[in-house]
């Protein structure tokens, strides 16, 4: 069987591998890698170029990359409307224009190569535009949708969504909202759709020794003392993830509590918005007690977790899945999270709170609590990693993907 994987984003063009980060790119590298090594499919993924994925491409001598490279003057044009978008809509409007033109090129591309390949089976990868690369196209072969958001636009392009195959849905939140009467793609039959769980890698991201030596150096960077509490976020900075009710429960906590907040508005680009303003408002009061670390590369991720005692992703919008909390659990790290969409599927028995007004004060109690009972916190932290272990380790997931493709 030949498989071939189409996936590009107008935000900024993340390639596979995933070497500007991006959860989409990082679980396609996770496809790239389990495929490498136990061969189920003939794979070719065709990326965005970039020069550090060119070369991290090169560990997986059997998987076939095919590369866009977007021209000088699509890259000018990207420029000029992602300029433009944010003049006119401020910066949290500009970042879905990153790279428009870059996106309508690659769709261009990928038109050829479906009108050429001999792949059995073609994965489009979240992003609706791509959908009009089949829509003029002669390709015979099934394609599949692997979305990792519920879809807020058709793209024009709703031919397309009743002629594919099947969708692979991250959570089955997504795959519920795909079959509502008011999907934005129209109601599919719930026969099309079927779970595709997301992964993490549980060697990258597993627990580490108090007394390791680059955690030292890490908490004396960042201005932590040995008896502080560290409460850690991860992810962008903007108010539908939910960071403020981080800081609004650290104001309730005694003053060795602190707060790590890992993340920026947007990879790479020189944006503020006005929500970090406000995260930045919040903290003045908190003074040292609140750590802002900026975007960190996502293989150093695993030590900001192992640094914290308690992980704090209050998702404030229906999250189609949320890696984060699969991420902090793989390191040993308790989560507090929302009930927001498809996260309580990833999180099992760990604390799930409703989102309201009392959030904030919700999250010092049960922190406090948690951190309380030393027996019941290691229990928490052992059960946090085996969760992880036993339902999303990587190992598994190019199997689950060949399997998710047989179902239909």
């Amino acid at each position: 069987m030949k498989v071939l994987i189409l996936t590009a984003d107008s935000n900024g063009g993340y390639p596979v591998p995933a070497s500007k980060g991006s959860a989409v790119s990082t679980l396609m590298e996770q496809l790239a890698e389990g495929n490498n090594a136990q061969r189920l499919c003939d794979m070719e993924i065709m990326s965005f170029y970039d020069e550090k994925a060119f070369e991290m491409a090169k560990q997986y001598p059997h998987i076939t990359f095919l590369w866009v490279k977007p021209t000088a003057l699509h890259r000018l044009l990207d420029k000029c409307a992602f300029n433009f978008i944010r003049l006119l809509k401020k910066n949290e409007k500009a970042v879905s224009f990153k790279s428009p033109f870059s996106l309508l090129y690659y769709i261009r591309k990928a038109g050829k190569r479906l009108r050429v390949t001999d792949a059995d089976k073609v994965i489009l990868e979240n992003n609706i535009p791509l959908a009009r690369a089949l829509r003029k196209t002669p390709f015979r072969g099934q394609w599949f949708y692997h979305f990792h958001n519920v879809p807020r636009i058709d793209g024009g392009c709703r031919d397309v969504f009743e002629r594919t195959t099947g969708f692979l849905c991250v959570s089955q939140f997504v795959a519920d909202r795909l079959s509502a009467p008011d999907s934005a793609i129209g109601a599919i039959p719930a026969d099309k759709t079927t779970v595709f769980y997301n992964c993490v890698d549980t060697e990258q991201f597993q627990p580490m020794p108090r007394d390791c030596g680059e955690l030292a150096a890490l908490r004396k960077k960042l201005g932590v003392a040995d008896g502080d509490r560290v409460m850690i976020f991860t992810g962008r900075l903007t108010a539908e993830k939910g960071a403020e009710h981080l800081l609004r429960a650290l104001q309730l906590l005694p003053e060795h509590y602190k707060a790590v907040i890992v993340g920026s508005y947007h990879y790479n680009a020189d944006v503020k918005s006005d929500y970090q303003q406000q995260l930045y408002a919040l903290a003045e009061s908190l003074k040292d007690r609140v750590i802002f670390t900026g975007y960190v590369q996502h293989d150093e991720l695993p030590l900001y977790y192992n640094l914290a005692d308690v992980a704090v992703l209050p998702s404030m919008w229906d999250e189609p899945a949320g890696l984060t909390n699969l991420e902090a659990m793989a390191c040993g790290v308790p989560v507090i999270t929302t009930n927001s969409g498809g996260i309580p599927e990833y999180v099992g028995d760990s604390v799930v709170l409703e989102r309201g007004e009392r959030l904030g004060e919700e999250i010092a109690e049960r922190v406090q609590a948690l951190l309380a009972d030393s027996e019941g916190y290691e229990c928490a932290c052992r059960y946090s990693r085996q969760f992880v272990c036993d339902r999303f380790d990587k190992d598994r997931y190019i199997n689950r993907f060949i399997e998710a493709l047989g179902v239909f």
